[in-house]
């Protein structure tokens, strides 16, 4: 009996030894289970000609691409690659280190195939999906499609859009590149989200003080962009709409007219400006209701921070583009008939 219950003491014991060892072993493994993976998604980045590797460092932050642009830009300079990261279109893997992310700018873009498009600025928004479509893959028709789909959105947009014209104005005018394989509503997603980071970066106060909202500033920039030839008239010609709109005064801008006939390249004739049309502003007073085309930033600035004159008219006055201003009609005609005898009108 003895040798029995020495046995089964010993038993006894090993079982609690293996079982507080495999209780142990499996606390520490359901400790240690991973995290479910969270799947996310590849970051593409456009780094422009002319960044230096701080500008890029930066770029590269605020895409989330790194987790700091000091970090990127002290290790890229300590690997004395700084000078040699390259411009392009690149894809990050999401956690890609600092040094494989250097590494990759270094080698440069991977060999897809891009087209690369510039949008002047002034174009209606039919002759930028013309633009678009003459240098891609797509259809103007596809492009039609993903404005008014729900596939390209705006915070800009002051309603959802039901015609094409909805996102006059709203899609900003520059020199852009697409991977081939890029869908309509991308390339135009990055358009729209283009305008909406250069109309951030503005300070709207002194617009907003007037009771104007943005959008309607944005307006007012395209009625710049399509009159001003040259940068420091813009605020002037700013201010002469700014005047005209808060005095009650019909704006008498050609332009508006011509976006309303949809027609490049015409002089007006006087049955033009009876045309029956809300963008006739020899018709009607204040603004068109939408803007006439896709305004430059020096046209938003100047939208934002009209010079402050007692200016109500101008007129192309040199042969440079000029424009000079008047207070008064009287100022106005004698300014409009040298013009005329110089040959400028």
């Amino acid at each position: 009996m003895a040798a029995n219950g020495k046995r089964l003491a010993v038993a006894v014991l090993l079982t609690l030894v293996v079982g507080g060892l495999g209780a142990n072993w499996l606390g520490q493994s359901l400790r240690r289970a991973p995290e479910p993976a969270v799947l996310r998604e590849a970051i593409e980045v456009t780094v422009p000609e002319g960044l230096s590797a701080r500008k890029i460092a930066q770029l590269l932050a605020d895409e989330g691409v790194v987790a700091s642009a000091t970090r990127f830009e002290v290790e890229a300079n300590r690997q004395q690659l700084a000078a040699d990261l390259k411009a392009g279109i690149y894809v990050f893997q999401p956690g890609a280190s600092v040094a494989d992310v250097i590494a990759i700018l270094a080698e440069g873009p991977a060999r897809q195939a891009t087209y690369r498009i510039t949008l002047i600025e002034g174009l209606w928004v039919e002759e930028i999906l013309q633009e678009l479509s003459d240098n891609s893959p797509h259809s103007v028709e596809s492009y039609r499609q993903a404005l008014l789909d729900g596939s390209v959105t705006s915070t800009l947009l002051p309603q959802p859009p039901t015609k094409v014209n909805d996102w006059e104005g709203l899609l900003f005018p520059d020199t852009y590149e697409f991977f081939e394989k890029a869908t309509p509503a991308e390339v135009l997603g990055k358009l729209a989200a283009e305008m909406e980071k250069k109309v951030e970066g503005i300070n709207w106060e002194r617009i907003e003080a007037l009771g104007l909202t943005r959008y309607q500033a944005i307006t007012i920039a395209s009625l710049i962009e399509s009159e001003a030839k040259l940068d420091e008239d813009r605020p002037l010609i700013s201010s002469v709409i700014y005047n005209r709109t808060l005095d009650g005064q019909g704006l008498y801008i050609d332009a508006t007219i011509i976006y309303a006939l949809q027609r490049r390249g015409i002089a007006l004739t006087d049955l033009d400006k009876e045309l029956d049309s809300p963008y006739n502003t020899y018709k009607w007073k204040g603004l068109p209701p939408t803007p006439i085309g896709s305004p430059r930033l020096a046209s938003l600035q100047a939208a934002a921070e009209p010079a402050s004159t007692g200016f109500f008219y101008y007129v192309l006055c040199t042969p440079e583009g000029k424009h000079c201003f008047c207070d008064t009609l009287e100022c106005h005609n004698q300014k409009v008939q040298e013009a005329k005898n110089a040959g400028i009108l």
